[in-house]
């Protein structure tokens, strides 16, 4: 997935992975204004997102999330769209 934040203030994010057998998380950290950032759901919680999970984000102030799809066989990544609770356009979700 990547992150980025715009404008002067940092935003405190919150990642959590919730599958059927649980919720793994919660993650926090800050991301400081006009940063980017771009990290697997492995490097952040140890494990892959086995099908039908979903990642829940939260931020304190608004950033921008883009996911990403990875099939090493096919040598490819896709985007990921938001499943729900999307507030504003272009697939930024801001809330608690």
């Amino acid at each position: 997935m990547a992150l980025q934040k715009e404008g002067t203030a940092p935003s405190t994010v919150t990642l959590s992975l919730v599958t059927s057998g649980g919720v793994l998380g919660p993650v926090q950290f800050v991301l400081p204004a006009n940063a980017r950032a771009a990290r697997s759901l492995a490097e952040i919680f140890g494990t892959t997102c086995p099908l039908g999970c979903a990642l829940r984000v939260t931020a304190s102030v608004p950033i921008q999330i883009l996911g990403l799809a990875g099939d090493l066989a096919a040598d490819a990544v896709m985007p990921v769209l938001p499943a729900a609770e999307v507030t504003t356009v272009l697939g930024v979700y801001c809330g608690t």
